[in-house]
């Protein structure tokens, strides 16, 4: 073996997270912010019009 992590690998090294895990935990969080947002927003307190455009952007 030349490639230096596959001797890494080979000697007990825990592989590393890819770029999927990041994004993923990335994208969970913001979609909870999101709703965590939808869930408190009023309405009356924001003075929005016969639609909810609160969240258009």
């Amino acid at each position: 073996m030349e490639c230096p992590r596959c001797v890494e690998l080979a000697n007990g090294s825990k592989p590393r997270d890819g770029w999927q895990k990041k994004y993923y935990e990335t994208k969970a969080r913001e979609e909870a912010q999101f709703l965590r947002s939808l869930e408190s927003h009023d309405c009356v307190k924001s003075n929005c019009g016969p639609v909810c455009t609160a969240f258009d952007w």
